[in-house]
Formats: structure tokens, sequence, C-alpha cells
């Protein structure tokens, strides 16, 4: 059976390597000592359906070999040290249905890309550092079912993109420094379930847009 060899150095300069079937449809890489991690193999993984890349030391990834994984389906990053993530490659992955991404690191943020994830079901990102994200690209992942944003630091948020995806059930956002946050995109969400606002430092919030969402629990 091929295999496929994924590279990654550590702090003292050592080259360790995991070993995965190059027709693994699931891949989880837990390398708390990776300072620098090589995914190029991975275009080898035609079959991959989940990517999974936790509790690394590396301050940046190159995802670029999973442009060749178009059947890829969820990705999940977390605990890392990433202060950047390049999700370009996330484009050609067209059968993607979530996307996980915790990073405390993590500085900035283009989620550009993911405007041509159509099947796109679930958003999850949870960012100390970041002070702003564009989320207009969510408008054209009519899909989505949930988005949650937690970050520290975010100073605003433009929630009407989500108006056009009108499946959704579970709306989260949470953070610390917004002033304000505008809920008229809820007008057109009548599947909604789910609604958390936590920790903002909102003074007043108009609620009548939720009188649509007849399933809110």
């Amino acid at each position: 059976m091929d295999s496929i060899v994924i590279e990654y150095e550590t702090e003292d300069g050592t080259i360790g390597m995991q070993e995965f079937p190059a027709d693994s449809t699931e891949i989880r890489l837990f390398l708390r000592d990776a300072t620098a991690i090589n995914l190029s193999a991975l275009e080898m993984c035609t079959k991959l359906e989940a990517f999974t890349c936790n509790h690394s030391q590396a301050t940046d990834i190159d995802l670029s070999a999973l442009s060749h994984c178009t059947s890829l389906k969820r990705v999940y990053m977390e605990n890392n040290q990433f202060k950047t993530i390049n999700l370009e490659p996330l484009a050609a992955c067209v059968n993607l249905r979530s996307l996980h991404i915790e990073e405390k690191e993590l500085e900035v943020i283009d989620i550009g890309p993911l405007s041509v994830c159509k099947k796109l079901e679930n958003f999850e990102v949870h960012m100390s550092q970041i002070t702003e994200i564009d989320i207009r690209p969510l408008g054209r992942c009519r899909e989505l079912k949930t988005f949650s944003i937690i970050a520290d630091q975010l100073l605003d948020i433009n929630l009407t993109p989500l108006s056009e995806c009108t499946k959704m059930v579970r709306v989260s956002l949470i953070g610390e420094h917004m002033a304000s946050v505008d809920l008229e995109f809820l007008t057109r969400l009548s599947k909604l379930e789910e609604l958390a606002i936590i920790y903002l430092s909102i003074s007043e919030l108009d609620l009548n847009p939720l009188r649509g969402c007849k399933n809110l629990r």
C-alpha cells in the first residue's frame, strides 16, 4: 500500500516524521514539539475528507497541498501558534462542510476563499488577537447552519451577510470590546434555534429582529 510522510522540525532542529496511507480519508496531526510542519505530501491524498492539526508550536502553516484534496469536508486547527493562515487552497475544496479554527495567536485571516465553498455548513473561529474580520464571503455559503466567532479583541463586525444564509440554526458571537451589534440580519433567519451574544460591551440591544425566529429556544 502506498504511503505518505509528513515531516516536521522540532525546536532543537530534529526532523520528525509521521506516516499515513496515501488513501487515508482522515489525517490527524498532534505535533506538540513541531516548530515547522511540511504538509506537501498531502497532495497525494486525493481521498482525504478530514484534516486536523492541533497543539503544535508552529507559527505558520502552508495549506497549499490541500488544494489537491477535492474530497475534503472538514478542516480542524486548534491550539497551535499560528499567527497567519492562508485559506486560499481551500477554494479548491468545493465539498468543504466544516471549518474550525481556534488559534489564540492568529493576527489576521482572510476568509475570501470560502465564498466558493457552497456546501459549507459549519464555520467556527476562536481568535484572541484579531480586531476585525470581513465575513461577506459567507453570504455565498447558502448551506451555512452554524456560525460562531469568539474574538476577545474584535472591535466591530458586520453580520449582514448572514441574512443570505437562510438555513442558519445557530449564531454565536463572543467578545469583550464590541460596543454594538446589529441583529437586523436575523429577520430572514426563520430557522434559527440558538442565539448567543456574550461578553460584549453593549449598553442597548434591539431584539425586534427576533420576532420572526419562531424556533428560537
